[in-house]
């Protein structure tokens, strides 16, 4: 009886982890599926190549994995400002908050009127990538990369720009030395009297 009892469990047990979601088994295709994709737990892939390896999946991979499927599903659908939204919300509560500004950059290149440069949780984003150094997360994957993209973007914003020359002006650490840098080379007048040294 023990036997049966214990099989069932394991054969449960066998059910339930196949039911689970795995990045390589979940397609995001609107918000819903994006908070299944970030509710993945870590787990063991086992590929066969000739010999078996096992890849630990772990959490900080799975939040890149699933914040690069919702740019890529912005990217399918830039014109819907809504769905962009709430997939930024999505992958700031779910991942960082820097890490939304690549969800933002698709909603500011496709906003002809630049109004969503004024939206504040773009603004948000956009500060927090500015908090770090050029090569953060990676030298390949940097946020400043991002943030420098979607500035470019609302640069035709006048109260954008305002607002950013402020901020350069400001002395927050890394924050002025990336936006005055980025100032310089675009050779933006007037430059704040802090980016001028």
């Amino acid at each position: 009886m023990r036997r049966i009892i214990f099989s069932y469990l394991l054969l449960q047990a066998a059910v339930a982890m196949a039911a689970s979601p795995t990045l390589e088994t979940l397609r995001v295709t609107d918000v819903s599926s994006l908070q299944t994709c970030y509710s993945i737990r870590p787990y063991e892939l086992k590929t066969r190549t000739g010999a078996v390896t096992t890849q630990i999946v772990d959490e900080d991979t799975i939040a890149r994995q699933c914040t690069r499927r919702a740019v890529g599903l912005a990217r399918e659908k830039p014109s819907d400002r809504m769905l962009l939204l709430e997939l930024a919300e999505e992958v700031r509560k779910n991942h960082r908050p820097e890490s939304s500004l690549r969800v933002f950059r698709v909603l500011v290149e496709n906003d002809g009127s630049h109004a969503s440069c004024e939206n504040s949780e773009v603004y948000a984003a956009l500060m927090q990538a500015l908090r770090h150094p050029a090569d953060y997360p990676s030298a390949t994957d940097s946020d400043l990369k991002v943030a420098y993209s979607v500035l470019d973007a609302c640069l035709k914003n006048p109260q954008f720009v305002t607002d950013i020359r402020a901020d350069a002006g400001a002395g927050k650490p890394y924050v002025s030395e990336n936006l005055c840098s980025y100032l310089k080379a675009r050779n933006s007048t007037p430059l704040p009297e802090s980016c001028k040294s």
